[in-house]
């Protein structure tokens, strides 16, 4: 969602499509295989990102696009605040987008698929991926530290707080919490894929399952 009223959604073969109120605008970028997540920005400005590299941005739609050099799948885009967007994909490949100083890559090769991305703030951003990986780092330095999470399947997505608060969900049911200092791994609401996670305070969330359900899930002896 961009703004009030604002949607904007991204597919395969490079489609996209907007809607306002009672209005559907859409488009295709050509030589895009597939959208793999988009991110609202300031303003009306977006930014989605996809297989083979692909970025691409624009207002009230998606009108530019470009390719990382690397040519990494990209899994994930947040706009973190007027300077930052990071962007994680595939083989651990992090791009920082800098509105000073341009692209920085952040990390990259011979590493964990990244598959989502979260933050609270420019100095205080968290990766999640395969293998049980999150990370912790901040976009003004590019620097990036395990966070020794003690789950091993791949994590899907992640979501925190406004305090310390970090929860982490992924394949086969894994979910866990991480209070600022050390992990717990919780008991899952569901057995299979958990696919996306928010988190309404540090003992209540809403998770999407991968048989399509949005199941509240509340801690209830924290």
């Amino acid at each position: 969602m961009l703004d009030y009223g604002r949607i904007l959604v991204v597919g395969s073969d490079g489609r996209w499509a907007r809607y306002l109120f009672n209005e559907t605008v859409g488009g295709r970028l050509p030589d895009v295989e597939s959208f793999n997540a988009v991110a609202p920005g300031p303003g009306t400005l977006a930014m989605a990102v996809g297989d083979g590299g692909v970025f691409a941005w624009g207002h009230d739609g998606l009108q530019n696009s470009s390719r990382s050099s690397s040519g990494h799948d990209l899994n994930d885009v947040r706009y973190v605040d007027d300077d930052h967007w990071i962007m994680v994909g595939d083989d651990r490949w992090i791009q920082h987008y800098d509105t000073d100083g341009g692209w920085i890559i952040g990390s990259g090769g011979n590493g964990a698929d990244l598959n989502a991305i979260w933050s609270r703030n420019p100095d205080d951003i968290y990766i999640v991926g395969d293998h049980g990986t999150v990370l912790t780092g901040e976009a003004t330095t590019g620097q990036w530290a395990d966070m020794n999470c003690p789950l091993t399947e791949d994590l899907l997505a992640l979501d925190g707080t406004g305090g310390d608060y970090l929860f982490v969900v992924g394949r086969n049911g894994s979910m866990a919490r991480h209070d600022g200092d050390e992990w717990e791994i919780l008991d899952p609401p569901h057995d299979g894929d958990l696919l996306k996670i928010v988190v309404i305070s540090w003992r209540r969330a809403y998770v999407l399952t991968d048989d399509d359900r949005l199941m509240e899930y509340v801690i209830v002896n924290p």
